[in-house]
């Protein structure tokens, strides 16, 4: 299938490839010739290392660790660009087994994309909770294209539910709301 974009600007079309467009969501930037340094900065914002919250407030989230789960590339890049640019330490799986492998006591908050081949979401989950009970309280961000009550309400009970594609600002909030619920616990 062919994206056919029509934009003004360099910045259009990157966000129309990773943001917009679930037709073009597994196109590689490189493909179509756009330095990658003009793509984090139209997907990230010109300033981009510093994150704020919804009230402008500067929030702190250097060396906090997220595991980003999805067998898609162009995902993985875009939510571990996203994550880094806020201060975040990002380890990447490709499916759910080799997340499992990768996942620490470090880890504070899971990206995790629902239908991947190998080790799906649902899996993950279960293997995860009977790994250790340390990993029980562990917020999980369900990130997938799949649309579903049933996937809101597990959503809300693991963490948070968003829609491929996501914007930047959804999923700082989610990331910050879930982080943030979790430090006033411990």
């Amino acid at each position: 299938m062919t994206c056919v974009l029509i934009a003004c600007n360099v910045c259009d079309v990157a966000q129309s490839l990773f943001l917009e467009s679930p037709v073009c969501q597994n196109s590689l930037i490189p493909e179509i010739g756009i330095p990658e340094s003009i793509v984090d900065l139209c997907l990230l914002g010109p300033r981009a290392h510093v994150f704020e919250d919804q009230l402008g407030n500067q929030i702190q989230m250097a060396g906090k660790q997220i595991l980003v789960v999805d067998d898609s590339q162009t995902v993985r890049v875009l939510v571990e660009r996203i994550l880094t640019s806020a201060g975040f330490d990002v380890v990447i799986a490709r499916d759910g087994f080799e997340g499992l492998e990768k996942i620490t006591s470090e880890t504070k908050l899971v990206v995790l994309d629902v239908n991947m081949p190998e080790l799906d979401g649902y899996g993950f989950c279960e293997k995860l909770n009977s790994m250790s009970k340390d990993y029980e309280q562990l917020p999980i961000v369900f990130l997938t294209s799949i649309e579903s009550k049933a996937l809101e309400l597990l959503g809300r009970q693991f963490g948070a539910y968003l829609n491929k594609p996501v914007s930047k600002d959804k999923l700082l909030a989610a990331v910050d709301d879930l982080l943030s619920r979790t430090e006033a616990t411990v």
